[in-house]
């Protein structure tokens, strides 16, 4: 019987960069690559998990296998595609949804995607892997249940329990308890809202609230939702059309997974009820229902822009209505308050989910939700995926009080290994972060400039020499940025310089230029201060 290692490469102590490695001898299938969005990394737009465990094994990786849509599971294509040549599998809207990522990022890329729907089952390399329905925010989402060898290991995905989802597709309980009875070794469980007690409320009951507060409004109303709830795009329309108004979307997200997800048939909307969004400001007020993205108040969202009298197809003001169908992101608490502020400024009624009752719904099963999934499979190991490091160990706990003895908890860069009918730790591998600005790749150090000089500012210097290492009078410039110290005399610094210079010298006839740069960038660090911090120095030199 062959081992299986399980290597958490993204998603594990963490939330979002979704990824994980499934490994015996005959190969590896890596199972999502998602990215993360940054916090406080400057000029940074998303973070992607360090591949380099995959690319050092890449003649090994014998296929790519995607649970959703989402960018946290396959933002990262573009990256490990490019990096690691094998085929991806995924849920016909995750394949449209990644392909048109992957020519954004690389036109002349053609990665292999094939469609992988619930009730089939592929072979991939040494693993059969089959799909199984599951019901979350988006929709074409899977658990996946991946045999290798003897070994059968369950894999949720990101699931809720919802048992009347806007597409009639539920979680496939029925098909989950078959395999439990056939035997799971291993139990792979998505660990969001173990904290959440009870069950999440369901999408119909998100979409019959939102009716009840649009329906009494004379003004236009502009609902604010993520881009890819398209369960709650489609609840939505159903309210235009009971309402009599009409649908316009604003937000590059929300209309592209709109555009994709009506081409596959898994969202209706009448082509006479959509509008384009030049429309919007001639529309009767009585008539409009507007879905815009930036709940998390994106600066250059729609909505933001919105608050900001900055955006040209609609200008809010008294009698319209904001409603905010979206939970706010640990971290953009402040922003999302300055938004609100901004747009009430202007008379704008908001209406906020935390607010009044049943105007959002999590996608993630909630801490009962995850008990029966527990009781559904019955494994005999459970490890908790997806969350912080407190997440996956209340999702540990909850498996233990349901009986499963052998529980797991691991971070990115630890493995486990099914050895002998047992789960075991194994080797640390490596793991990171990798920055993406603009399209491509850049280095931790640069991000970690970047933060510097932010912090600190920085002076920036240009210095005329002579052969033998003395200033050419009157022929050095400096700068500065960010820096709250007075402006320094120049005959000063050149002073400095000079000293500093002598002192570098010595009884030496010339000087190197790593010397010079070194001698100066201390004297002018000794006469910049930014508050009780030193700036940033940069020498560039000019030989005579």
């Amino acid at each position: 019987m062959s081992d299986v290692r399980i290597v958490a490469l993204g998603g594990l102590g963490e939330v979002g960069m979704n990824c994980l490695a499934l490994e015996t001898d005959g190969g590896i299938v890596v199972i999502d690559a998602g990215i993360t969005f940054p916090t406080t990394e400057p000029g940074v737009e998303r973070v992607v998990p360090d591949f380099r465990y995959l690319v050092e094994r890449r003649d090994r990786v014998v296929g790519i296998v995607a649970t959703h849509g989402h960018e946290d599971h396959i933002g990262a294509l573009p990256f490990l595609c490019a990096a690691v040549p094998a085929p991806v599998w995924a849920p016909p809207l995750a394949v449209a949804l990644a392909a048109a990522r992957i020519a954004e990022h690389d036109r002349r890329a053609t990665p292999d995607l094939r469609a992988f729907r619930a009730g089939e089952t592929i072979r991939v390399g040494p693993f059969e892997i089959e799909a199984i329905e599951v019901t979350h925010s988006i929709p074409d989402c899977l658990a996946l249940c991946i045999t290798v060898g003897s070994t059968r290991i369950v894999h949720t995905g990101d699931f809720k329990l919802d048992p009347e989802p806007m597409d009639s597709r539920p979680t496939d309980l029925d098909r989950l308890r078959a395999i439990g009875d056939l035997g799971v070794d291993v139990l792979l469980s998505d660990s969001t809202n173990i904290e959440t007690p009870g069950s999440v409320v369901g999408e119909r009951a998100v979409a019959a609230a939102l009716r009840a507060v649009i329906e009494p409004l004379d003004g236009r109303v502009v609902v604010a939702l993520f881009g890819s709830n398209t369960h709650r795009v489609q609840g939505l329309v159903d309210a235009a059309i009971a309402t009599g108004r009409r649908i316009v979307l604003f937000g590059r997200s929300l209309q592209h997974h709109a555009r994709t997800a009506s081409e596959l048939g898994l969202l209706r909307i009448p082509t006479d009820r959509w509008y384009p969004s030049d429309a919007a400001s001639g529309m009767p007020p009585r008539t409009l229902l507007a879905l815009a993205g930036g709940t998390q108040a994106e600066s250059g969202s729609a909505l933001a822009r919105m608050s900001r009298g900055q955006f040209a197809p609609l200008a809010l003001g008294p009698s319209d209505t904001v409603i905010f169908s979206a939970r706010v992101i640990p971290g953009h608490e402040r922003d999302v308050t300055a938004m609100i502020d901004a747009l009430e400024r202007r008379g704008v009624r908001v209406v906020r989910a935390d607010h009044v009752n049943d105007l959002h719904a999590s996608g993630h099963a909630a801490r009962d939700e995850l008990a029966t999934m527990l009781r559904t499979v019955r494994p005999r190991a459970f490890v908790p995926v997806h969350g912080t490091y407190h997440h996956m160990q209340a999702h540990a706990v909850l498996a233990r009080e349901l009986g499963v003895e052998h529980t797991h908890v691991v971070e990115d860069g630890q493995s486990l290994v099914w050895r002998n009918g047992g789960l075991r730790a194994d080797e640390i591998v490596p793991v990171g972060r990798s920055y993406v600005d603009g399209d491509r790749n850049v280095d931790a150090s640069l991000v970690d400039a970047r933060e510097t000089i932010a912090s600190v500012g920085g002076v920036f210097a240009t210095v005329h020499v002579t052969p033998t290492g003395e200033v050419v009078g009157q022929r050095m410039e400096v700068s500065t940025w960010g820096v709250a110290a007075a402006p320094v005399e120049n005959a000063v610094l050149e002073q400095g310089i000079s000293a500093a210079l002598g002192a570098a010298k010595g009884a030496r006839d010339a000087l190197t230029d790593d010397e010079i740069r070194t001698a100066v960038r201390g004297a002018l660090r000794r006469c910049f201060r930014n508050g009780a911090h030193r700036p940033v120095v940069l020498v560039h030199l000019v030989r005579q």
